[in-house]
């Protein structure tokens, strides 16, 4: 994007592989097993993932401080690896945790943007020396899907139930995951086990590339005392996730309101009325492929920061409609408020914002409803000439609206009412590196 998307996507090159073996990282959540005298793994692969996002540029990489949830933890008991040969046919998959070993690692290249681990495998059925597309599945939360959203429902039979020409593009198409409108707990619930660390809402993550496997066995047998690392994977995040700050002297006049759970008015507040979402991009989108894409400027047209905004690359889920639309309230934590989403188009989700005005400190009953949308705030202010104590409207606003992309990270800082003015920032979830103040 031309002023919103100036991060740059590092890719973790052969410099990380070749070191990805060295010592642990204290400041990754992962469960891991190397003890066991029976375990005997025949293949091994390195995952890259993306760090949390910094909620404060004042804490350091590794900071406790440095917090935001369990947004690049993977559990190794919630861990799915396929195997496809190049034509997209299903060769081996690995889905039992007992036959998986999962490591946080370093290297002399380590990127602190990124956490990488060492994944060791029992794995049957591949060849060494032979190229397969390696897709990793992790935190589908198979076993939750009645309770917690971004649960994908356990299929054992998506082979003949998913919709491809290819097994690999029947196994994305049976990827969907439900949202915050089904279950017993909702976002808010989801977002309060998420800051709590609980493993139970760590955040779906997707990613594949396409490698030449090094696997092997002894001739007792066993494994080798080092197996090399078949290659890295990056995974990428399947949602977008969105803050709301206030600027501090903003608060000294106005406070938000609650949540009222019977009218769905009030509060801070997501509107969207896409109910499901898919852990992967669509298929006819990675299917030619090397690895998991760098999905940087995939909203634009061409790939160009230029370029006018499209939904090409949204992989969106089952919609209940413009004139349902689900109400969705924000977790706070602090003064920020926060939520998770799946893809959606241009123009179809936004925010709502209720405020009571104080008087001498004291929230009074004068309240005021503001929407926030998805929006090229910036752009359409200097298209249509509009000055900065002017407000827009949706008529124009609507000629700059973006989708939301996964793996995106949507940060809104509210700075006036009346008009509205606010900075805010959209980047890849694990490089909030830029500096775009709109208004």
């Amino acid at each position: 994007m031309r002023r919103i998307q100036r991060a740059i996507y590092i890719l973790m090159l052969s410099t990380l592989f070749a070191g990805a073996l060295g010592g642990a990282v204290s400041c990754s959540k992962v469960q891991s097993d190397t003890t066991s005298d029976t375990f005997r793994p025949n293949f091994r692969l390195t995952f890259s993932v993306p760090v949390d996002t910094k909620s404060t540029t004042a804490a350091g990489y590794g900071d406790p401080d440095n917090n935001e949830g369990t947004d690049n933890s993977l559990s190794v008991r919630d861990l799915e690896v396929y195997f496809f040969d190049t034509e997209g046919r299903l060769v081996s998959s690995v889905t039992d945790f007992s036959d998986i070993r999962l490591t946080p690692v370093s290297s002399d290249g380590y990127d602190p943007h990124s956490h990488l681990y060492d994944v060791q495998m029992r794995v049957s059925g591949i060849m060494k020396g032979l190229q397969y597309r390696v897709v990793i599945l992790a935190n589908k939360r198979s076993t939750l899907g009645s309770s917690l959203p971004f649960s994908v429902a356990s299929s054992d039979d998506w082979m003949n139930t998913g919709v491809g020409n290819t097994d690999e593009e029947r196994l994305y198409n049976s990827l969907e995951f439900n949202y915050s409108n089904t279950g017993i707990k909702g976002i808010r619930d989801y977002l309060s086990l998420n800051f709590g660390m609980n493993e139970n809402a760590y955040v779906p993550m997707w990613g594949f590339a396409k490698l030449t496997a090094d696997a092997e066995l002894g001739e007792n047998g066993r494994a080798p005392e080092f197996l090399p690392s078949s290659g890295i994977v990056e995974l990428l995040r399947a949602l977008a996730k969105v803050r709301i700050d206030f600027a501090p002297e903003l608060l000294e006049t106005v406070e938000p309101t609650a949540f009222n759970e019977e009218t769905l008015l009030g509060g801070i507040k997501l509107c969207n009325p896409v109910n499901t979402g898919f852990m992967t991009p669509a298929y006819s989108k990675v299917s030619s492929l090397q690895a998991t894409p760098n999905i940087i400027n995939r909203d634009r047209q061409g790939g160009s920061p230029t370029g006018l905004y499209t939904n090409e690359w949204i992989n969106r889920g089952q919609s209940s409609g413009e004139s349902s639309v689900g109400v969705y309230p924000m977790y706070r934590k602090g003064n920020s408020f926060y939520t998770y989403m799946p893809e959606a188009y241009m123009g179809q989700a936004w925010m709502e914002l209720e405020f009571a005005w104080k008087q001498n400190g004291v929230p009074t009953s004068t309240k005021q409803n503001y929407k926030i949308h998805f929006s090229d705030y910036d752009d359409a202010r200097e298209y249509y000439g509009v000055e900065p104590g002017i407000a827009l409207t949706e008529e124009q606003l609507e000629k700059f609206e973006f989708p939301v992309m996964r793996n995106h990270y949507y940060i809104y800082t509210i700075v006036r009412l009346n008009p509205m003015i606010l900075r805010y920032e959209v980047c890849e979830w694990h490089h909030r590196n830029t500096e775009i103040e709109f208004n």
